[in-house]
């Protein structure tokens, strides 16, 4: 069973960090407005992503930044983008 480890509350929105206990975490992100809006977490081949509850909404930036570091993705992440950005600037020379 997870355990909820930490919750960041912004405005509206509340982010709950569960632990699963072996070394894998999930993030969480909430809304008073719209209840359970998405889940992330870190899997072998990138970040398994979950809509929950309806079928749209606006995520932030912000929100889904936090997430993806909360879950240990940030630098993988950022090594992708990196990587498009280099391959999409010599493809335009």
């Amino acid at each position: 069973m997870a355990k909820i480890v930490q919750e960041i509350e912004m405005g509206d929105y509340t982010i709950s960090l569960k632990d699963h206990g072996d070394g894998k975490y999930e993030a969480r992100l909430s809304s008073g407005r719209y209840g359970g809006l998405l889940e992330i977490e870190k899997s072998d081949y990138g970040l398994r992503i979950r809509q929950i509850d309806i079928g749209s909404a606006d995520v932030s930036l912000e929100h889904l930044a936090l997430m993806t570091i909360l879950v240990g993705a940030d630098q993988e992440l950022i090594s992708e983008i990196n990587r498009i950005n280099k391959a999409r600037n010599q493809s335009w020379k």
